[in-house]
């Protein structure tokens, strides 16, 4: 569920940029106006450490969303950082609902409920603990992890540099996806057998690729000698 959150807030980043850029055409945007009120400033600073939050724990996907701060980071996705997600969840809700809402405007209460309704999504889905059974044909580590070698940038010696960091990281956050999953068997909670299958065929092909015909072999070959052996 976490990750249906995180996939649908950067579909709707995806689809404000479009609409922005359509609108921009036929006119300039009106600058967003600057919070007044306290309880807007405080929202701003909510919104503001959320979202700096969110790139901090999913640094590939603020890889993919332009965000470079973390390009040598992967996720952490082991019992220590799950319990310091749930307790920032429920500290930002509680932030959130010490606000005085009657002090925002029509659009900060609409702010102000969207990321309220979008903690309460993410703690449900560790509360369910979806972790266990994370297994997906459409974005699971089979698949993102090979996306890096396209939206990872390369195109100076630091872009190669962060990369060998990233792909050095990957066996501990590999080791971190089986010990959930094997977590999830312990408790007889695994994802639906046709899911697992497809997952499995996909791993088939992957090491049915010959290493010249890897994602990232066009990156290794450009990648200076001594960045390359890393890789």
């Amino acid at each position: 569920m976490l990750k249906t959150t995180l996939a649908l807030l950067l579909f709707m980043t995806l689809l404000f940029k479009t609409m922005a850029g359509l609108a921009s055409a036929a006119t300039l945007p009106a600058p967003a106006p600057v919070p007044t009120s306290a309880a807007s400033r405080r929202l701003a600073e909510i919104g503001d450490e959320y979202w700096d939050w969110q790139m901090r724990t999913h640094p590939t996907w603020a890889t993919y969303l332009g965000d470079h701060r973390f390009d040598d980071q992967i996720e952490d996705i082991g019992p220590r950082e799950r319990a310091a997600r749930h307790g920032r969840m429920l500290r930002l809700r509680a932030a959130l609902a010490a606000l005085d809402t009657s002090a925002l405007t029509a659009a900060e209460r609409v702010s102000h409920r969207v990321l309220d309704e979008t903690l309460a999504t993410d703690l449900e889905g560790l509360g369910v603990r979806t972790y266990q059974y994370d297994v997906n044909q459409l974005d699971g580590p089979q698949v993102n992890l090979f996306e890096l070698a396209q939206f990872h940038p390369t195109t100076n010696r630091e872009g190669f540099y962060t990369l060998s960091r990233r792909l050095e990281a990957i066996p501990r956050y590999l080791g971190q996806y089986e010990d959930n999953l094997r977590e999830g068997l312990a408790h007889r909670r695994t994802a639906p057998r046709v899911i697992v299958q497809r997952v499995i065929d996909q791993l088939k092909r992957l090491g049915d690729k010959p290493a010249d015909r890897s994602p990232f072999a066009e990156v290794v070959n450009k990648a200076p000698a001594d960045l390359a052996a890393r890789m």
